[in-house]
């Protein structure tokens, strides 16, 4: 959805849980080589990226969805306070069986009273570009 939205010009922030090299190699490079070329492409042309380093925490990755939508909050007070933020997941598979992280991330919007909408695509293997 991020390469999507810079594909039409809009700016981007990204908000990462670990620092980008760690976040990199933790979460992006067991998708190979296309995966991280694409997460390269996408963290150059974002507007901002902010780091928080949530190494220290094993749940660093639930962790992480708070700060996100703390900061996405904070960055719509920053420039229009009468904005709604919306949350937007993709969950791919079948949407049953064990909480996701994304599960999480849309519950936490949720909860934050902000809208927020999980889509499952329908066939939809692998969301990562394979290598």
């Amino acid at each position: 959805m991020l390469s999507a939205a810079q594909e039409l010009g809009l700016d981007t922030h990204v908000s990462l849980p670990l620092h980008r090299d760690e976040f990199r190699q933790r979460s992006v490079e067991d998708g190979g080589r296309r995966w991280v070329q694409h997460f390269d492409r996408v963290m150059a042309a974002a507007r901002t990226v902010d780091e928080v380093d949530l190494s220290a925490h094993d749940d660093w990755y639930l962790r992480g969805n708070d700060v996100l939508l703390d900061q996405a909050l904070a960055l719509r007070d920053e420039l229009d306070q009468t904005a709604q933020v919306l949350a937007m997941a993709v969950r791919v598979g079948s949407g049953s069986g064990a909480q996701s992280a994304t599960d999480d991330f849309a519950a936490s919007a949720r909860t934050r009273s902000s809208p927020s909408s999980t889509s499952t695509p329908p066939s939809a293997p692998n969301a990562r570009p394979s290598s």
